[in-house]
């Protein structure tokens, strides 16, 4: 859907709050461990994938297989023709 430059800078984007996440997941987890609420953590963490799985499904297209664009400036002129 998007160019090279557009979805390299999300995967930038996204690598870097999953590495946030992964700092703070463990922090979060043990505290609530700690505190004995086991079974909010489980539900934390089951939310979260579920409200994952469900962003994946409203992905727009399906892109595999299809030739991506590689710049935002051949996006463009490929809509103009």
């Amino acid at each position: 859907i998007y160019p090279t430059s557009v979805r390299t800078t999300g995967v930038g984007i996204a690598s870097s709050v999953a590495r946030i996440g992964g700092m703070l997941c463990p922090l979060v987890a043990v505290a609530l461990v700690h505190a004995c609420h086991q079974t909010v953590a489980v539900l934390l963490f089951e939310i979260i994938a579920l409200f994952s799985g469900i962003c994946v499904m409203f992905f727009p297209v399906e892109t595999m297989g299809q030739e991506l664009q590689d710049t935002v400036s051949s996006l463009k002129q490929t809509n103009n023709v």
